[in-house]
Parts: structure tokens; sequence; C-alpha cells
């Protein structure tokens, strides 16, 4: 477990969650209920239904109470239920820590161990079948205590959280990509996996039915150049904007049946069951994910076609999109720029899409929000290898709403393509460029060297800052692989896949 106590309740720099504070209530545990006013018996023949209940629903709430910043696991945990003490008087809890089940079975097990046990810590049957009950947040207290920040019976894995730019309330997802059976339960029964929280009363809003945010992949990392980015973003209006996959809900529909098998009138427990259809949620793994953006009144909209493979995207501060995608029908891949308009939203292609391939594009943004952008294969031709810049074009009838210009590389580095950009927090741009160079000996035996580059674009200095020769990678390696960011004055960098 990774923590990061900060000086302030908000100020929390975990790189899954914020702060959050989500109540999504459930009723009883499974069991039945009676009806008092049924009083006359059934012979045994004629089961009576008493009336539908909430028995299979999950039950989550969330306790951030005290807290100075959360921070996540990548396994469940829960309490045991035991404690020690400090010199000061502080109670220390003691938490176990377990693997998700890997199966609908298993976590069925889980919960059925979880009643037996009464929701208690047994250290026996834990070993062998941990209950389901139990989530991956956790809250760090000013005196450096810990705490779970879920309550739940049922295994819970957060996926993403941004908090508001006024600091009220949080957006928080469930990572339904994971094999989680508990976020599927929470899905299944509110249609919604994507909440706005209000941090002042825990009140709670859907943002949007039926769709669920998808992870990032390898492609969203490398499109990103370096940048630290989430796949639920938000803009300085707290419009917020997401990858989603579509899912369609099935909430579990429960009565409870009464069998007088003792023909007396008396309800006993043995004679009263559960009876439940549904439960069978059906998210649409193959499906392209699509780009929605829920405004700040609530209203939703879907801003890319369903023949767009979505790879990556960025939301600059004015409402303007920048994403990079694949056409699933004619599989030319470019970067589509979004701008806001009076009547909507336009949408314009900032690539030559011939130069467009093996989704090696890159792109960041700016604090003035420009895209700044380029591919790595563009060619072997070294005047054509540049890094773009584009604005949203300030008359907004202007054809492509948008201004490029060009800087040719070439003029850096004619022997190396560019294959990155960062935005050093220092203020100043910067690209890696790789290098691929052949030596052959007087016998004709050759072998190449691959090189990694980074030079200050702007402003421009004609010397890189760093070269790096990549001993376990070529030129293709290079530029799929790499990773670097630039901070504080210094360079790290990864070449490893």
């Amino acid at each position: 477990m990774k923590t990061n106590p900060l000086s302030s309740l908000f100020n929390i720099l975990t790189i899954f969650i914020t702060v959050l504070l989500l109540t999504v209530t459930g009723c009883s545990e499974e069991g039945s209920t009676t009806d008092p006013n049924n009083s006359g018996g059934n012979n045994g023949t004629n089961p009576t239904t008493l009336g539908t209940n909430n028995a299979k629903a999950p039950q989550l709430s969330f306790k951030l109470t005290g807290a100075i910043a959360l921070v996540t696991t990548d396994t469940l945990a829960t309490t045991t239920g035991k404690s020690s003490r400090k010199p000061n008087g502080d109670v220390i809890k003691e938490f176990y820590f377990y693997d998700y089940a890997k199966t609908p079975e298993e976590y069925a097990a889980r919960k059925a161990a979880r009643k037996a046990n009464g929701g208690t810590y047994n250290k026996a049957s834990f070993a062998t079948n941990p209950p389901a009950g139990s989530g991956n947040l956790f809250i760090v207290k000013e005196d450096g205590t810990i705490d779970l920040a879920l309550d739940t019976d049922a295994d819970i894995k957060i996926g993403y959280s941004l908090l508001t730019k006024d600091r009220s309330a949080v957006i928080i997802t469930l990572d339904m990509e994971s094999w989680s059976n508990g976020n599927y339960e929470i899905a299944n029964q509110t249609n919604c996996t994507i909440f706005k929280v209000t941090l002042a009363d825990s009140s709670y809003e859907c943002l949007d039915e039926g769709y669920a945010a998808v992870n990032m992949g390898d492609n969203f990392v490398r499109n990103m150049s370096g940048a630290s980015r989430k796949a639920v973003q938000m803009d300085s209006s707290d419009t917020v904007y997401y990858m989603a996959i579509p899912f369609t809900a099935d909430p579990v529909q429960c009565d409870t049946i009464w069998t007088d098998f003792n023909n007396d009138g008396q309800q006993t427990p043995d004679e009263l069951r559960d009876e439940c259809q549904g439960g069978n949620l059906q998210m649409d793994y193959g499906g392209n994910p699509v780009l929605r953006i829920i405004s700040a009144d609530g209203t939703t909209k879907e801003i890319t076609p369903n023949n767009k493979q979505i790879f990556s995207f960025q939301a600059l501060n004015d409402g303007s999109i920048v994403y990079m995608y694949r056409d699933t029908l004619t599989w030319v891949e470019g970067l589509n720029f979004v701008t806001k308009t009076a009547t909507g939203y336009s949408t314009n292609t900032l690539t030559d899409t011939s130069e467009m391939w093996w989704t090696d594009t890159f792109y960041a943004v700016d604090d003035a929000n420009t895209i700044i952008f380029g591919n790595a294969n563009q060619g072997w031709d070294t005047t054509k290898r540049k890094v773009q810049f584009a604005q949203k074009h300030p008359d907004p009838t202007a054809v492509g709403a948008r201004i490029i210009r060009n800087l040719p590389t070439n003029i850096i580095d004619s022997a190396a393509r560019p294959a990155g950009i960062v935005m050093g927090d220092d203020g100043y741009i910067y690209s890696n460029m790789i290098q691929d160079s052949w030596y052959c000996d007087n016998t004709g035996s050759c072998s190449n060297t691959t090189t990694f580059k980074l030079y200050r674009i702007l402003p421009f200095t004609a010397q890189p800052k760093v070269t790096v020769e990549l001993t376990s990678a070529n030129w293709w390696e290079a530029i799929r692989n790499v990773r670097f960011q630039v901070s504080r004055g210094g360079l790290c960098i990864s070449s490893g896949d």
C-alpha cells in the first residue's frame, strides 16, 4: 500500500483517487421478511408471495471523517477487528489484504462466508475463503492513522476520481474493467458507474446512466507523451469528459415466498425463501469506446461516432477536445480537434491521415490551449518530419475552425525523427527524438544503434539536453516503448515494454 499524506483534506496526489464521499444504500442482508397481516395458512401447496424485498442489493457507503489524504491499493482490504494503541491514545487498526475473486462462484462463496461470520474477521476462514465486503480505498488521518474509506458488503474497486474546481464535490467512477463482482452489483442496481458526490452532505447523483468509464490502455500512455492524464477529465467549467462503453443493467428483483409446510398458519424461517430474477448486466466490451461529455448542468452528449475507435484524448480548458482515433471502416488514423460553437460542437482533423499509422501519434496541451503534436512515422523523407502547433481559430466561421503552424525538425536534427512531446514543469517544451544508426566494418558485418535524444524545442537550443544509447531497443521499439518525463530540471526515462 502506498501513502501520500498531504497538508490539507483536498490536496491529494494519489494516482487513482482524490477525495470522495459516496453512499449507495441497499437494504437488509440475505434473509426474509414477514407480513404480520397474513395469518392464514396455505396448506403447503399454494405458496404465498409476501412482497418484494431488496435482500440481494449490495450496500455501500464511504467514510472520510478526519481524512487529510486518500490512498488506494491494488488488492482488497478489510478490518480484522483487532487494533493496537499508540502511547498518545490513538488507535491503530489492523487490516487483512487479499485478492479479488476470480469467478462469480468464488465471489458468491465469499458473500456466504461474510454472512456466516457476521461480517467479522475470522483468521482461519480468511486464509482460504475471505468474505466479500471490502475495497481498495483508505483514508489517512492527521495523526497518521489509517482507516478504510469504504463500508460495504461487496468487493468494490474504485476507478477514477476528480475533485471539482470549487472543491465542493468529487466525480467518482467504478472500475468496470477489473474482475470485481461488487462493482457489477452496484452498476446493475443503480444503472450507473459515474457519480457526482457533494462533500458537504454526502448526497450524490448519477451523472450518466448506462455508461462505464474505460481504463487507459498502452496507446493512451504512448499518445500522451509522458503527460499525467486520466481517462476521465474535467475542464475549468466543471464539464466532465470521459471515454466510455455502454452497458445494459438488469437489476435483481426478489420476492419473499412463504410455504406453510406445517399447515399451522405460522411463518417460520425454514418456510421462507427468496425467489430472485435479473442480475445479468451486459457490458458492450466488443464495441468501440466513445467520448462523452457531461456538462455542469447535467446534460450529456456523445461527440464521437461509433466507427471511430478512440485511443486517447485531452480536454482543454476552453471546452475544446483533441482525440486520437482509428476509423474502423477504413483503418485510417488521425487526430481530431473538437471545438465548442454557439450551436454545439465542430469536429475538424489536425493531421494528414496519409502520414498516420501504427498509433504512433504524440500530442500534448499547454496552458494556453495550444495542441502540440506530431507522428513518429512521417516517412524517410526528413523534410516531412515536424512538430505541429494548433489553436482554435478566433473566427468560429473560418474553414477548419483552427490555425496550424509547423516546426520542421530537420533543422533541429536531420538524422533523428520526433517521437514525443512533453511540457516541462519549467515552462519549456521538450521533444524526444529517436536516431537509428547503422555501422558496417570492413568484413561486411553490420549492426545498428538506437539513440534517444531530448531537445528543448521552445525556447530552442541547438544541442540535445540528454543523449542516451538504447542498447536493448531498436528504433521501432524505442518509438513505441520509450517513456520519459521532465521534472525539476531532470529527466526520467524508461525503455521497457
